[in-house]
């Protein structure tokens, strides 16, 4: 089953108040609140347009699967990727932790990766 998980992508990027920069980012009080719920049946594909511009992010980012039980073998099914996604929280902990070493090296690797 398709999910669509919002909050801890959400968590990721390190908003902290998702109903308000939902708000700010032009969706009314009640879809900003309906997304955040993820119990939506469908989602309207300008909702998904408006929230991958908020968010720099692409819609398999706002989805995750959970292969059904009963359908047997699909470890090479091309949905996989959207499976077991460890999104957990914030990395701004683990990096105001690192020696200044390891902050010049990862600052070396996110301009790298930024320049592609």
């Amino acid at each position: 089953m398709l999910r669509f998980e919002l909050q801890s992508l959400m968590e990721s990027r390190e908003v902290h108040q998702p109903l308000s920069f939902l708000v700010k980012a032009g969706f009314n009080y009640h879809t900003a609140h309906r997304l955040l719920k993820s119990n939506s049946r469908s989602i309207r594909m300008d909702h998904v347009e408006q929230l991958c511009i908020a968010l720099n992010c692409t819609p398999d980012d706002l989805l995750v699967w959970e292969a059904p039980r009963t359908m047997g073998n699909l470890s090479k099914h091309p949905l996989k990727k959207l499976t077991n996604r460890q999104r957990k929280g914030s990395i701004l902990p683990k990096i105001k932790s690192l020696p200044q070493d390891k902050l010049d090296e990862l600052r070396l690797y996110i301009d790298k990766l930024s320049e592609e």
